[in-house]
Formats: structure tokens, C-alpha cells, sequence
């Protein structure tokens, strides 16, 4: 999958970019697109070999930062379903 792909996926998930996930669907949706991100990180490099170096280190930080952002929710809603939020 393009970068650009990904990223248009991301604008569009149900969860991204909302403060919460709000019922067990989205949460099972998250947990299989945060999956989806880290082996995508995992192959990064190894997409185009003649990518420049700067390139690779984009599209690696713009993962992280994306893999962050749905941990964090997922851990929001852990916290919501304990009665902790």
C-alpha cells in the first residue's frame, strides 16, 4: 500500500482523530488497523531501496506517530470500560 493510501485510510477510519472510541466495535477496528500500522512500519524500509534516506525517516515518524495516537485510545477506552475515565 502507497503512503498516500495509508494516509487517506487514516483520515477516513472511524476513530482517528476523535477524542475516544466509543463502543467495542471501533476498539476491535482500532486494534486491527494498529496492527495493520506497525508491520507496515516494520516493512518501511524495505518498500523501495531508492528512496532517499529523509523519505524512509517520514514515513517511519509518520507511523510512530499514528501507532502512538491509537494506543493511546485504545488505552482511553480501557480506561472507560474499567470505570476508570
Amino acid at each position: 500500500m502507497r503512503v498516500e493510501e495509508c494516509i487517506q485510510e487514516t483520515l477516513e477510519h472511524p476513530t482517528i482523530g476523535k477524542t475516544a472510541i466509543a463502543d467495542d466495535r471501533q476498539y476491535q477496528i482500532t486494534q486491527v488497523e494498529l496492527d495493520r500500522f506497525e508491520r507496515q512500519l516494520a516493512d518501511v524500509d524495505k518498500k523501495d531501496p531508492n528512496l532517499h534516506p529523509r523519505l524512509i525517516l517520514g514515513r517511519i515518524n509518520s507511523f510512530k506517530r499514528t501507532i502512538d495516537r491509537l494506543n493511546q485510545e485504545l488505552r482511553e477506552y480501557e480506561q472507560i470500560k474499567r470505570g476508570l475515565g
